[in-house]
Protein backbone atom coordinates (compact mmCIF):
# COMPACT_ATOMS: atom_id res chain seq x y z
CA UNK A 1 0.00 0.00 0.00
CA UNK A 2 1.09 3.33 -0.90
CA UNK A 3 1.63 6.07 1.82
CA UNK A 4 -0.91 9.46 1.35
CA UNK A 5 0.43 12.14 -1.40
CA UNK A 6 0.53 12.31 -4.74
CA UNK A 7 2.30 10.32 -7.35
CA UNK A 8 3.04 11.04 -10.99
CA UNK A 9 3.75 8.98 -13.87
CA UNK A 10 3.86 9.01 -17.67
CA UNK A 11 1.84 6.64 -19.22
CA UNK A 12 3.23 6.07 -23.57
CA UNK A 13 0.91 5.03 -26.20
CA UNK A 14 2.31 4.08 -29.73
CA UNK A 15 0.90 1.97 -32.83
CA UNK A 16 2.61 -0.84 -33.19
CA UNK A 17 4.16 0.55 -36.55
CA UNK A 18 8.00 1.28 -37.31
CA UNK A 19 9.18 4.76 -36.35
CA UNK A 20 5.19 5.86 -34.97
CA UNK A 21 5.10 9.45 -32.55
CA UNK A 22 4.95 8.53 -29.33
CA UNK A 23 2.35 9.87 -27.08
CA UNK A 24 3.05 10.84 -23.42
CA UNK A 25 0.28 11.17 -21.40
CA UNK A 26 0.77 12.40 -17.34
CA UNK A 27 -0.85 10.51 -14.88
CA UNK A 28 -1.09 12.10 -11.53
CA UNK A 29 -2.67 9.50 -8.29
CA UNK A 30 -3.75 11.06 -5.19
CA UNK A 31 -3.49 8.42 -1.67
CA UNK A 32 -5.96 9.89 0.89
CA UNK A 33 -5.57 9.10 4.56
CA UNK A 34 -8.20 6.51 4.42
CA UNK A 35 -8.73 2.89 4.15
CA UNK A 36 -11.89 0.90 3.45
CA UNK A 37 -13.34 -1.00 6.16
CA UNK A 38 -12.43 -4.88 7.87
CA UNK A 39 -14.22 -6.31 7.64
CA UNK A 40 -16.34 -5.17 5.16
CA UNK A 41 -19.57 -4.02 5.93
CA UNK A 42 -21.76 -6.10 2.80
CA UNK A 43 -22.02 -9.64 2.56
CA UNK A 44 -20.85 -10.90 -1.33
CA UNK A 45 -22.10 -14.25 -2.18
CA UNK A 46 -20.74 -15.76 -5.31
CA UNK A 47 -21.78 -19.24 -6.75
CA UNK A 48 -18.25 -20.32 -7.58
CA UNK A 49 -18.00 -24.36 -7.72
CA UNK A 50 -14.28 -24.08 -8.73
CA UNK A 51 -13.00 -27.61 -8.43
CA UNK A 52 -15.86 -28.95 -11.04
CA UNK A 53 -15.33 -25.84 -13.46
CA UNK A 54 -12.54 -25.00 -16.34
CA UNK A 55 -10.74 -23.47 -12.79
CA UNK A 56 -10.02 -26.65 -11.06
CA UNK A 57 -6.06 -26.46 -12.01
CA UNK A 58 -5.95 -22.96 -10.21
CA UNK A 59 -8.71 -23.60 -7.98
CA UNK A 60 -6.53 -22.19 -4.97
CA UNK A 61 -5.84 -18.80 -6.62
CA UNK A 62 -9.52 -19.11 -7.70
CA UNK A 63 -10.40 -18.70 -3.85
CA UNK A 64 -7.56 -16.28 -3.56
CA UNK A 65 -9.52 -14.11 -6.59
CA UNK A 66 -13.08 -14.12 -5.21
CA UNK A 67 -11.75 -12.97 -1.61
CA UNK A 68 -9.62 -10.36 -3.22
CA UNK A 69 -12.89 -9.09 -4.96
CA UNK A 70 -14.40 -9.04 -1.38
CA UNK A 71 -16.45 -12.27 -1.77
CA UNK A 72 -16.88 -13.79 1.83
CA UNK A 73 -20.04 -15.88 1.13
CA UNK A 74 -19.13 -19.03 0.09
CA UNK A 75 -21.93 -22.11 -1.38
CA UNK A 76 -20.71 -25.46 -0.89
CA UNK A 77 -21.36 -26.86 -4.36
CA UNK A 78 -20.16 -30.24 -6.46
CA UNK A 79 -16.68 -30.98 -4.38
CA UNK A 80 -15.88 -29.16 -1.82
CA UNK A 81 -19.02 -30.01 0.19
CA UNK A 82 -18.31 -32.98 3.29
CA UNK A 83 -19.38 -36.55 1.96
CA UNK A 84 -21.29 -38.56 4.73
CA UNK A 85 -22.91 -42.22 4.61
CA UNK A 86 -25.09 -43.64 6.75
CA UNK A 87 -26.47 -47.49 7.77
CA UNK A 88 -29.83 -48.64 7.27
CA UNK A 89 -29.43 -48.43 11.65
CA UNK A 90 -29.66 -44.56 11.31
CA UNK A 91 -25.91 -44.59 12.20
CA UNK A 92 -23.42 -42.59 10.20
CA UNK A 93 -20.55 -44.66 8.85
CA UNK A 94 -17.81 -42.75 7.48
CA UNK A 95 -17.85 -38.96 6.82
CA UNK A 96 -15.24 -37.57 3.98
CA UNK A 97 -13.62 -34.11 5.08
CA UNK A 98 -11.11 -33.82 2.94
CA UNK A 99 -11.73 -31.56 0.20
CA UNK A 100 -13.97 -29.64 2.44
CA UNK A 101 -11.21 -28.76 5.06
CA UNK A 102 -8.99 -27.74 1.58
CA UNK A 103 -11.55 -25.11 1.17
CA UNK A 104 -12.02 -24.10 5.07
CA UNK A 105 -8.06 -24.06 5.55
CA UNK A 106 -8.30 -21.35 2.50
CA UNK A 107 -11.36 -19.13 3.93
CA UNK A 108 -11.17 -16.86 6.60
CA UNK A 109 -13.18 -16.95 10.59
CA UNK A 110 -15.02 -13.44 8.53
CA UNK A 111 -16.36 -15.82 5.89
CA UNK A 112 -19.88 -17.77 5.99
CA UNK A 113 -20.00 -21.21 4.10
CA UNK A 114 -23.66 -21.93 2.99
CA UNK A 115 -24.13 -25.74 3.07
CA UNK A 116 -26.83 -27.71 1.24
CA UNK A 117 -29.46 -29.62 2.76
CA UNK A 118 -28.52 -33.48 1.38
CA UNK A 119 -25.44 -34.27 2.73
CA UNK A 120 -26.46 -37.60 3.95
CA UNK A 121 -26.19 -40.12 1.32
CA UNK A 122 -26.87 -44.18 2.04
CA UNK A 123 -23.74 -46.18 2.45
CA UNK A 124 -25.71 -49.57 1.05
CA UNK A 125 -28.33 -50.27 -0.80
CA UNK A 126 -32.20 -50.64 0.54
CA UNK A 127 -31.29 -48.35 3.23
CA UNK A 128 -34.49 -45.98 4.39
CA UNK A 129 -34.24 -42.42 2.10
CA UNK A 130 -34.81 -39.41 3.21
CA UNK A 131 -36.48 -38.28 6.08
CA UNK A 132 -37.12 -41.92 7.41
CA UNK A 133 -36.77 -42.44 11.07
CA UNK A 134 -33.09 -43.71 10.64
CA UNK A 135 -32.06 -40.59 8.05
CA UNK A 136 -33.51 -38.61 10.77
CA UNK A 137 -31.41 -40.16 13.64
CA UNK A 138 -28.04 -40.44 11.32
CA UNK A 139 -28.58 -36.59 10.46
CA UNK A 140 -28.66 -35.92 14.31
CA UNK A 141 -25.68 -37.51 14.71
CA UNK A 142 -23.89 -35.94 11.94
CA UNK A 143 -24.67 -32.67 12.90
CA UNK A 144 -22.84 -32.94 16.01
CA UNK A 145 -19.74 -34.10 14.31
CA UNK A 146 -20.52 -31.40 11.59
CA UNK A 147 -20.25 -28.72 14.27
CA UNK A 148 -17.40 -29.98 16.32
CA UNK A 149 -15.69 -29.90 13.11
CA UNK A 150 -15.97 -27.00 12.47
CA UNK A 151 -15.68 -25.48 15.42
CA UNK A 152 -12.33 -27.15 15.64
CA UNK A 153 -11.45 -24.92 12.39
CA UNK A 154 -12.41 -21.89 13.98
CA UNK A 155 -16.30 -21.36 12.74
CA UNK A 156 -19.19 -21.10 14.98
CA UNK A 157 -22.62 -20.81 14.40
CA UNK A 158 -22.36 -17.14 12.82
CA UNK A 159 -19.91 -18.58 10.16
CA UNK A 160 -22.40 -21.30 8.07
CA UNK A 161 -26.22 -21.58 7.62
CA UNK A 162 -27.87 -24.58 6.11
CA UNK A 163 -29.20 -23.62 2.10
CA UNK A 164 -31.58 -26.73 1.92
CA UNK A 165 -33.72 -25.63 -1.05
CA UNK A 166 -32.62 -23.58 -4.41
CA UNK A 167 -34.76 -20.42 -5.22
CA UNK A 168 -38.08 -21.40 -3.16
CA UNK A 169 -41.15 -19.56 -5.98
CA UNK A 170 -40.52 -22.24 -8.55
CA UNK A 171 -42.33 -25.36 -9.19
CA UNK A 172 -45.42 -24.71 -7.22
CA UNK A 173 -45.26 -25.30 -3.91
CA UNK A 174 -43.00 -28.31 -4.32
CA UNK A 175 -39.36 -26.00 -3.44
CA UNK A 176 -41.52 -24.13 -0.60
CA UNK A 177 -42.83 -27.36 1.23
CA UNK A 178 -38.87 -28.96 1.05
CA UNK A 179 -37.45 -25.40 2.74
CA UNK A 180 -40.55 -25.79 5.21
CA UNK A 181 -39.62 -29.31 6.29
CA UNK A 182 -35.97 -29.01 6.53
CA UNK A 183 -35.79 -26.03 7.92
CA UNK A 184 -38.09 -27.14 10.66
CA UNK A 185 -36.32 -29.97 11.63
CA UNK A 186 -32.94 -28.57 11.52
CA UNK A 187 -33.95 -26.09 14.17
CA UNK A 188 -35.78 -28.87 16.25
CA UNK A 189 -32.26 -30.89 16.40
CA UNK A 190 -30.64 -26.92 17.24
CA UNK A 191 -32.36 -23.86 17.44
CA UNK A 192 -29.01 -21.72 17.05
CA UNK A 193 -28.37 -23.14 13.37
CA UNK A 194 -29.11 -20.72 10.98
CA UNK A 195 -31.35 -21.65 7.50
CA UNK A 196 -30.74 -19.34 4.67
CA UNK A 197 -33.04 -19.05 1.42
CA UNK A 198 -33.21 -17.42 -2.00
CA UNK A 199 -36.60 -16.39 -2.88
CA UNK A 200 -37.92 -16.49 -6.32
CA UNK A 201 -40.27 -15.40 -8.32
CA UNK A 202 -43.86 -17.49 -6.80
CA UNK A 203 -42.24 -17.43 -3.52
CA UNK A 204 -45.34 -15.29 -2.10
CA UNK A 205 -45.79 -12.89 1.36
CA UNK A 206 -47.79 -15.55 3.00
CA UNK A 207 -44.81 -18.22 2.40
CA UNK A 208 -42.42 -15.89 3.54
CA UNK A 209 -44.66 -15.80 6.59
CA UNK A 210 -44.93 -19.65 6.60
CA UNK A 211 -41.36 -19.93 7.41
CA UNK A 212 -39.89 -16.61 9.37
CA UNK A 213 -39.60 -18.17 12.29
CA UNK A 214 -36.78 -20.87 11.10
CA UNK A 215 -35.25 -18.88 8.44
CA UNK A 216 -32.76 -16.67 9.38
CA UNK A 217 -31.24 -15.35 6.01
CA UNK A 218 -33.35 -14.22 3.12
CA UNK A 219 -31.41 -13.42 0.06
CA UNK A 220 -34.41 -12.61 -2.39
CA UNK A 221 -33.79 -12.02 -6.27
CA UNK A 222 -33.24 -8.78 -7.43
CA UNK A 223 -35.15 -8.21 -10.43
CA UNK A 224 -38.16 -10.55 -9.36
CA UNK A 225 -38.82 -9.82 -5.79
CA UNK A 226 -36.60 -7.04 -4.79
CA UNK A 227 -37.90 -4.73 -8.25
CA UNK A 228 -41.37 -6.02 -8.58
CA UNK A 229 -43.65 -2.91 -9.39
CA UNK A 230 -46.08 -3.85 -5.69
CA UNK A 231 -42.81 -3.81 -3.65
CA UNK A 232 -44.96 -5.60 -1.32
CA UNK A 233 -42.27 -8.83 -0.81
CA UNK A 234 -39.51 -6.45 -0.56
CA UNK A 235 -41.37 -4.12 1.85
CA UNK A 236 -42.25 -7.24 4.05
CA UNK A 237 -39.36 -8.70 4.39
CA UNK A 238 -37.59 -5.28 5.40
CA UNK A 239 -40.43 -5.14 8.12
CA UNK A 240 -39.13 -8.49 9.33
CA UNK A 241 -35.57 -7.35 11.35
CA UNK A 242 -34.32 -10.48 9.54
CA UNK A 243 -30.84 -10.53 7.48
CA UNK A 244 -31.69 -9.41 4.29
CA UNK A 245 -29.00 -9.91 1.10
CA UNK A 246 -30.41 -10.06 -2.81
CA UNK A 247 -28.69 -11.51 -5.77
CA UNK A 248 -29.37 -11.33 -9.34
CA UNK A 249 -29.11 -14.33 -12.82
CA UNK A 250 -29.91 -12.61 -15.69
CA UNK A 251 -28.60 -14.43 -18.48
CA UNK A 252 -26.52 -12.89 -21.43
CA UNK A 253 -24.74 -10.24 -19.24
CA UNK A 254 -21.74 -10.62 -21.56
CA UNK A 255 -23.30 -9.03 -24.35
CA UNK A 256 -24.94 -6.52 -21.83
CA UNK A 257 -23.17 -2.78 -23.00
CA UNK A 258 -21.86 -0.71 -19.58
CA UNK A 259 -22.25 -1.91 -15.72
CA UNK A 260 -25.39 -0.69 -14.93
CA UNK A 261 -26.71 -4.33 -14.19
CA UNK A 262 -23.97 -4.90 -11.35
CA UNK A 263 -24.14 -1.44 -10.25
CA UNK A 264 -27.84 -0.63 -9.90
CA UNK A 265 -28.29 -4.06 -7.73
CA UNK A 266 -25.34 -3.09 -4.79
CA UNK A 267 -26.41 0.42 -4.90
CA UNK A 268 -29.63 -0.40 -3.82
CA UNK A 269 -29.31 -2.62 -1.92
CA UNK A 270 -27.44 0.27 0.58
CA UNK A 271 -30.55 2.36 -0.43
CA UNK A 272 -32.75 -0.50 0.61
CA UNK A 273 -30.43 -1.36 3.80
CA UNK A 274 -29.54 -4.29 2.36
CA UNK A 275 -26.69 -5.95 4.25
CA UNK A 276 -25.36 -8.45 1.29
CA UNK A 277 -25.27 -9.07 -2.81
CA UNK A 278 -24.48 -11.64 -4.98
CA UNK A 279 -24.35 -12.85 -8.58
CA UNK A 280 -24.71 -16.37 -10.19
CA UNK A 281 -22.32 -16.63 -11.04
CA UNK A 282 -18.42 -16.60 -10.39
CA UNK A 283 -17.97 -19.82 -12.40
CA UNK A 284 -20.21 -22.99 -12.16
CA UNK A 285 -20.65 -24.68 -15.01
CA UNK A 286 -18.10 -27.24 -16.61
CA UNK A 287 -18.04 -25.95 -20.23
CA UNK A 288 -14.43 -24.03 -21.46
CA UNK A 289 -15.19 -20.49 -19.99
CA UNK A 290 -13.77 -18.59 -23.33
CA UNK A 291 -14.97 -20.88 -25.89
CA UNK A 292 -18.37 -22.88 -25.17
CA UNK A 293 -20.26 -24.82 -25.74
CA UNK A 294 -22.63 -22.49 -23.90
CA UNK A 295 -26.05 -24.03 -25.83
CA UNK A 296 -28.22 -21.61 -24.10
CA UNK A 297 -26.20 -18.50 -24.42
CA UNK A 298 -26.21 -17.80 -20.69
CA UNK A 299 -22.63 -16.53 -20.39
CA UNK A 300 -22.83 -16.03 -16.33
CA UNK A 301 -19.36 -16.50 -15.34
CA UNK A 302 -17.47 -13.64 -14.35
CA UNK A 303 -13.47 -15.16 -15.26
CA UNK A 304 -12.20 -16.73 -17.51
CA UNK A 305 -9.46 -19.96 -17.06
CA UNK A 306 -6.26 -18.58 -17.19
CA UNK A 307 -3.01 -20.39 -17.01
CA UNK A 308 -1.87 -19.87 -13.60
CA UNK A 309 -5.11 -17.31 -12.26
CA UNK A 310 -8.47 -16.84 -13.41
CA UNK A 311 -8.34 -14.39 -15.98
CA UNK A 312 -10.96 -11.09 -14.28
CA UNK A 313 -13.72 -10.14 -16.74
CA UNK A 314 -14.03 -6.20 -17.17
CA UNK A 315 -17.21 -6.77 -15.25
CA UNK A 316 -15.77 -8.76 -12.38
CA UNK A 317 -13.90 -5.66 -11.79
CA UNK A 318 -17.40 -3.69 -11.82
CA UNK A 319 -18.45 -5.68 -9.34
CA UNK A 320 -15.54 -5.56 -7.08
CA UNK A 321 -15.68 -1.49 -7.50
CA UNK A 322 -19.23 -1.14 -6.35
CA UNK A 323 -18.89 -3.37 -3.58
CA UNK A 324 -16.16 -0.67 -2.34
CA UNK A 325 -18.34 2.05 -3.24
CA UNK A 326 -20.93 0.50 -0.56
CA UNK A 327 -18.13 0.13 2.22
CA UNK A 328 -17.32 3.94 1.48
CA UNK A 329 -21.08 5.04 1.74
CA UNK A 330 -21.29 2.63 4.87
CA UNK A 331 -17.99 4.05 6.33
CA UNK A 332 -19.59 7.71 6.08
CA UNK A 333 -22.79 6.62 7.75
CA UNK A 334 -20.66 5.44 10.42
CA UNK A 335 -18.36 8.65 10.64
CA UNK A 336 -21.53 10.33 10.81
CA UNK A 337 -22.92 8.50 13.59
CA UNK A 338 -19.63 9.21 15.66
CA UNK A 339 -20.14 12.71 14.63
CA UNK A 340 -23.23 13.18 16.61
CA UNK A 341 -22.42 11.33 19.91
CA UNK A 342 -19.47 14.03 19.86
CA UNK A 343 -22.05 17.12 19.96
CA UNK A 344 -20.87 17.87 16.15
CA UNK A 345 -24.34 17.59 15.21
CA UNK A 346 -24.08 20.58 11.73
CA UNK A 347 -21.03 18.30 10.36
CA UNK A 348 -23.30 14.90 11.24
CA UNK A 349 -25.87 16.49 9.29
CA UNK A 350 -23.57 17.58 6.22
CA UNK A 351 -22.33 14.24 5.47
CA UNK A 352 -26.03 12.90 5.82
CA UNK A 353 -26.87 14.93 2.84
CA UNK A 354 -24.21 14.10 1.11
CA UNK A 355 -25.09 10.15 1.77
CA UNK A 356 -28.45 11.05 0.51
CA UNK A 357 -27.43 13.53 -2.40
CA UNK A 358 -24.80 10.38 -3.59
CA UNK A 359 -27.09 7.90 -3.75
CA UNK A 360 -30.21 10.04 -5.58
CA UNK A 361 -27.64 11.29 -8.36
CA UNK A 362 -26.09 7.76 -9.11
CA UNK A 363 -29.96 6.50 -9.69
CA UNK A 364 -30.35 9.47 -11.46
CA UNK A 365 -27.65 9.03 -13.98
CA UNK A 366 -28.65 4.86 -14.02
CA UNK A 367 -24.88 4.07 -12.22
CA UNK A 368 -23.20 5.99 -14.96
CA UNK A 369 -19.34 5.24 -14.64
CA UNK A 370 -18.17 8.74 -15.49
CA UNK A 371 -20.91 10.17 -12.82
CA UNK A 372 -20.70 7.52 -10.45
CA UNK A 373 -16.63 8.16 -10.24
CA UNK A 374 -17.26 11.97 -9.64
CA UNK A 375 -19.38 10.94 -6.57
CA UNK A 376 -16.81 8.29 -5.51
CA UNK A 377 -13.93 10.77 -5.59
CA UNK A 378 -16.36 13.27 -2.79
CA UNK A 379 -16.70 9.83 -0.75
CA UNK A 380 -12.99 9.63 -0.19
CA UNK A 381 -12.46 13.27 -0.14
CA UNK A 382 -15.59 13.71 2.34
CA UNK A 383 -13.81 10.50 4.70
CA UNK A 384 -10.50 12.05 5.04
CA UNK A 385 -11.66 15.22 6.28
CA UNK A 386 -14.47 13.92 8.69
CA UNK A 387 -11.42 11.76 9.69
CA UNK A 388 -9.99 15.09 10.94
CA UNK A 389 -13.13 16.85 11.99
CA UNK A 390 -13.13 13.55 14.78
CA UNK A 391 -9.56 13.79 16.27
CA UNK A 392 -10.34 17.67 16.65
CA UNK A 393 -12.05 18.63 19.86
CA UNK A 394 -15.63 19.90 19.88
Amino acid sequence: DRAPGTYSSTLKLRALVPEEDVWDIPIEITVVPTRLPKPMPIRFCNWGYVLSSPLKHIAEEAIRDMHNHHTNVFVLGAGTAPQASYDSKGHVVEVDWRRFDWLLDLLSDEDIILVPGGLLKPAEPGAPGEFSRQWRGAFKEFLEVFKAHLSEKGFGYENWAFYPVDEPGLLGGLLMDRLEKYARFYKEIDPKVQVYTDPFKGMTVEDMRRVLDVVDIFQPNFGAVVCEPSGERIAYLRSTGKILWTYEADGHVKDMVGVEYYWRQIWTAWELGLTGVGFWSYCTRPYDLWQGPNPNGNDWELVYQGAKKPVPSIRWQAVRIAIEDYARLWRLREASRRLERQGKRSQANSIKQLLKSTVERARSSLWDPEVVSSLRKALIEASAEVKEQLAKPK
